[in-house]
């Protein structure tokens, strides 16, 4: 994983000049108790602060970002958590899916209706610098590319003998002697509208001309056939080149950089909480960290709204919610007041004088969370190996921050 961990150190924190549509889609379903609804992730909370600390971060280095929902999504996200999307469009009001498992088919919906130059970021996608332009410019744009092992080839195994309908390309890449490939679509879209337009046509064929078999097969991976291994072997046939954000190819079962949140902006500035890393405890709790270190007016609502209209609260979030702030503007100012005291929270007045004074809300947490870690490190009965390592990685961070710091 070397390449992958070097192409994800950051140099700068810049605004983008790009003019190209970043697009996100939340499509509720008919999920009868929207907040109740976990969305894939450890519990409901979590999945709405995913949304709110994403589309923040989106918004912080891209000046037009449009929702694609549903009313019911549109109200959360837009009336009620008052998020900064540029636009908002309800287009999915209509759109009916043979499951809400196949939850691949809202975003591909989206894509279908795409005129213009785009590229969609999924809810579970954290940024933390604006993308190259050279992926911005591309014609295809995705994560990266993906190979099969035996997570897709069970699938790939099931669809061969189940399915009534297979695109010619897809078959004969299914025979093929080569394990088969995909995109991972945490991020997708391109300028090439006619080949998107081709894609979405064929993705709602693959499923509607297997709707029979529908009820038979594992929905959860069919998703990643209908649009993410779809998508790059059409790209193939096509010979259309896809311009990826890392460029190393990532076994399907080995994602393991992508939920690093202690680690962001200094180390890593793209973050992807797949799948599992959306189940994961640890991970989600890293991330609702992240927006009240970032955002705390919004991780302070969000926290208010589920406390007042959620029938029943899966988590208990740390730093409890008073009783007494109740409204919009006390919110703020709570929240003003709760980042002031977490940027003052370490006890080292020389690390303070040296990087806090300058310092922006992105390092500090970064900084603090790596003084107590190294210090609960020590006082473990810990491999003396896995002591240095975390150590030297301190290390190279306050190296960067340093020199950052002095940049500004």
């Amino acid at each position: 994983m070397d390449a992958l961990r070097r192409s994800l150190i950051q140099f700068a924190l810049v605004k983008s000049t790009t003019d190209m549509r970043i697009v996100q889609t939340l499509y509720s379903g008919d999920k009868a108790d929207f907040l109740a609804q976990t969305f894939g992730w450890f519990a409901p909370e979590y999945h709405v602060m995913g949304w709110a600390l994403s589309c923040l971060q989106l918004k912080k280095y891209y000046s037009d970002l449009t929702l694609y929902a549903d009313g019911r999504s549109a109200d959360l996200l837009i009336n009620k958590l008052k998020l900064p999307y540029t636009n908002v469009q309800i287009t999915h009001e209509e759109l009916r899916v043979p499951s809400a498992q196949l939850w691949a088919l809202s975003k591909i919906y989206t894509y279908s209706l795409q005129q213009d130059p785009f590229l969609h970021v999924d809810g579970d996608v954290f940024i933390f610098k604006c993308l190259p332009d050279r992926l911005m410019g591309a014609s295809l744009i995705a994560q990266n590319v993906e190979v099969a092992t035996e997570y897709y080839r069970s699938m790939q195994e099931e669809l061969s003998s189940k399915a009534k309908y297979i695109p010619e390309f897809v078959q004969r890449d299914f025979e093929s002697k080569n394990p088969i490939k995909a995109v991972n679509a945490g991020i997708l879209g391109g300028s090439d509208i006619r080949f998107i337009n081709d894609f979405c046509r064929i993705a709602f064929e693959y499923v509607d001309k297997n709707s029979s078999i529908l009820p038979s097969i594992r929905l959860d991976l069919f998703n990643v056939f209908v649009e993410q291994q779809l998508f790059y072997s059409l790209s193939k046939e096509k010979r259309a080149h896809v311009e990826c954000l890392f460029s190393e190819i990532i076994p399907d079962n080995r994602y393991e950089l992508f939920n690093e949140f202690q680690e962001t902006p200094c180390i890593r500035t793209y973050l992807h909480l797949i799948g599992q890393f959306k189940r994961d405890q640890y991970s989600c709790s890293q991330m609702a960290e992240k927006l009240r270190c970032l955002h705390p007016t919004y991780y302070f609502t969000i926290k208010e709204f589920f406390r007042k209209n959620a029938k029943s609260h899966f988590l208990s979030f740390r730093d409890p919610y008073p009783a007494q702030v109740t409204d919009s503007e006390k919110i703020e100012k709570y929240g003003e007041r709760a980042l002031k005291k977490y940027a003052r929270s370490s006890k080292d007045t020389n690390v303070n004088k040296r990087f806090y004074g300058k310092g922006t809300n992105d390092v500090q947490p970064r900084l603090f969370f790596l003084q107590t870690l190294a210090k609960q490190i020590k006082s473990l009965d810990r491999d003396l190996r896995e002591q240095k390592e975390i150590e030297a990685d301190f290390k190279r961070f306050s190296r960067k921050l340093a020199n950052y710091l002095k940049s500004v």
